[in-house]
Parts: structure tokens; C-alpha cells; sequence
């Protein structure tokens, strides 16, 4: 299970990314470049160092192995049809951290 450090406290970093990013989106912090950004698959390696996008519209075309799926796809995470990715490690935490307080100003 992938953890995320804040200030001396352990948090489960898909709880904290399933959070963080509602939060995001429901305060239309992201810009809709940044969202185009979100569902590259380069771009997302680069930025936190994840193997899929981290959102996306079609979650099926990254089931690898055809029975794992890497997003949550009980239902679309976000009102633009998008699913977030739910494949992460503790390589992925502080790069994300970083990202998210990047954006957190423009809430």
C-alpha cells in the first residue's frame, strides 16, 4: 500500500489523490490545458512517474492483463466522464504532492 508523509502524518496515497483531486475539480482549480495533460500517458510518466494516464475517458484501453483494471470505474469520477487512474506507489507520492501544490493556488 503507497503511503504519502505530510508534516510527520501517514496517509494512503489513493485516499489522499481520490480526495485531493475531487477537491481540484470541484473547485475548477485545473485548467482545461492542464486536463488535456492529465490523459497523456507522456505527460504523466514525466510528472508522476505513472505507467497510464491519470485520467481518463476510456479506462478499458489500459487494462494490460485484461482482468486488472488501473482506474476506478464504479462510475465516472468527474463530471466530464473521466476515471481516475488508481495505480500507485510510494515512487508516485512525493511527485504528485508536488504537482497537486502547484495547483492548490488556484482554488
Amino acid at each position: 500500500m503507497a503511503n504519502l508523509i505530510i508534516n510527520g502524518k501517514n496517509y494512503d496515497l489513493q485516499d489522499f489523490v481520490k480526495s485531493t483531486m475531487k477537491l481540484l475539480m470541484r473547485a475548477n482549480a485545473i485548467s482545461q490545458n492542464e486536463l488535456r495533460n492529465l490523459q497523456d500517458a507522456n505527460y504523466c510518466q514525466q510528472t508522476f512517474n505513472l505507467h497510464f494516464p491519470l485520467l481518463s475517458s476510456n479506462p478499458s484501453a489500459f487494462n494490460n492483463d485484461g482482468s486488472h483494471s488501473r482506474y476506478y470505474i464504479q462510475s465516472t469520477f468527474f463530471e466530464q466522464n473521466l476515471y481516475l487512474c488508481n495505480h500507485w506507489y510510494d515512487d508516485n507520492a512525493d511527485l504528485y504532492l508536488n504537482w497537486f501544490l502547484s495547483i492548490l493556488p488556484n482554488i
